[in-house]
This record gives C-alpha cells, sequence and structure tokens, in this order.
C-alpha cells in the first residue's frame, strides 16, 4: 500500500498510472473486508472502544469513498491510509509509551500554542502598524513593487511573523524593512526572533522533556541522546580544528 503511493511521480506512463489505480483498489477492498470481519466477530460497541479501530476504520471508509469517486479530486484521500501504520504502536511497547506521554502533555502543549498565537497576534499587530503600506522594493526592470513578506494587511503580517520565526529568510524581510524605513526596524526581528525562536520554541522543549521526566526509562534513552548528540558535536568541531 505505502509501496504503491510512493511510485506515483509527475509524468508517469500510463501503464503505471493504471497499476497504481487497480493496487489501490484492490488494497481499498482488502482493507474494507478486514474491517467487515472485525465489526462481525467483535460487534460495533466493542470494535469502536479502541481509538486506534477507529481511526482505522475512518481511514478506510475515505478510501472507498476515494475509489468510488469520479476524477482526481479525492485522490488526496488515498493519502491518509498511511495512518494506519500508526497501528503499529499497538505492538511496539517503546513507540505505544512515546504516544502516551505525548498525550499526557496535550494540556500543557495547548497552553503554549495560545500563548504562541498571542505573540504572533501582537507583533503582527505591531509589524501593521510599523511597516504597513512602506515594504516597497525595486524589480530588475526598474519597476517598484510590493514583497510577498509584507505587512500590508492582517493575514500577510501573520504570515510574515510566521516566516521570520522560521528563520528562512528573514534577514531579507529585515533588509527591506530597514531600506523603506530606518535602520531601527532591526530593533523589531532582533526582538521578534529572540522572544520567538530562542525563548518559546525552547519552552515548548522543556515541556516535553518534562512530560518524559515521568518515565524513568524514557528519560534515561533521552540522556543517552543527549550525551551522544554532544559526542558528535564534539568529534565535528575537533575535525574542524584539525
Amino acid at each position: 500500500n505505502t509501496a504503491s503511493m510512493a511510485l506515483e511521480h509527475d509524468g508517469q506512463s500510463a501503464t503505471l498510472t493504471a497499476t497504481v489505480e487497480y493496487i489501490n483498489a484492490v488494497m481499498a477492498f482488502c482493507f474494507l473486508v478486514e474491517i467487515l470481519f472485525r465489526l462481525v466477530s467483535e460487534g460495533p460497541v466493542q470494535y469502536f472502544v479502541d481509538g486506534y479501530n477507529a481511526l482505522d476504520c475512518t481511514v478506510v471508509v475515505l478510501g472507498v469513498v476515494e475509489v468510488f469517486a469520479d476524477g482526481n479530486r479525492y485522490a488526496v484521500l488515498r493519502a491518509f491510509r498511511l495512518l494506519r501504520l500508526f497501528k503499529l504502536a499497538r505492538y511496539l511497547s517503546t513507540m505505544q509509551k512515546q504516544f502516551q506521554i505525548m498525550m499526557r502533555t496535550l494540556d500543557s502543549v495547548t497552553t503554549f500554542l495560545l500563548l504562541l498565537f498571542l505573540f504572533v497576534f501582537i507583533f503582527a499587530i505591531m509589524g501593521m502598524h510599523l511597516f504597513g503600506g512602506k515594504l516597497v522594493v525595486q524589480n530588475d526592470d526598474g519597476t517598484l513593487d510590493t514583497p510577498r513578506h509584507n505587512f500590508d494587511g492582517f493575514l500577510t503580517s501573520l504570515v510574515t511573523v510566521f516566516q521570520v520565526l522560521t528563520t528562512e529568510g528573514w534577514n531579507f524581510v529585515m533588509y527591506d524593512s530597514m531600506d523603506c524605513t530606518t535602520e531601527f526596524a532591526a530593533v523589531y526581528y532582533v526582538v521578534l526572533l529572540t522572544l520567538g525562536t530562542y525563548i518559546l520554541i525552547n519552552l515548548f522543549v522543556a515541556i516535553m522533556v518534562d512530560g518524559f521526566a515521568t518515565d524513568p526509562e524514557a528519560m534515561a534513552r533521552f540522556k543517552q541522546a543527549i550525551k551522544k548528540t554532544r559526542l558528535i558535536i564534539q568529534n565535528i568541531s575537533s575535525d574542524v580544528m584539525h
């Protein structure tokens, strides 16, 4: 199932397309038969008590809808069948523990996401007041145009702040703001990066580490991974020095 979806690519031959579609239909039928057999043997109530079974049934129904739907508009639904791989957590005790720990930290993560949204909201509004309608760059042909990263609207401000937080081309955004306003515009981006990237993101890591601290085995594996990472960094640094 996963291998057949991985074979798809742009410009593929008609034979490969037909083969993948055939495999998709066969796999959807097999999954549907499996669901029906389990529903009959276990009963609907007992079957849907397990969250993994509910997820499995949802994915199978989406796959069947995608098979019988006309056109390629619903072809994306077949990708949801990859979620069946999460059923492996039932048979892998280590992975199951990881999921349980992550579920226990959902309350703290929800609070963190709310804090992150408020942070992005505040800086988006601040960016609109500071740089709204002011970011204009010169194209190669000499014409003036507004870049994609701008603060002219609320949605574009949110996207621009998110881009800066990901550190993807954030320096171009800062340079354009400095060229179109003043050099003190750099203060806005320094504060945004310092508070957003180095404090809030580390806070998220601290929440996850705190969740793993409740499991001694997971904490031991985490510390061992940290030691290995530090050792690798030391080896790389020594190689660079030599």
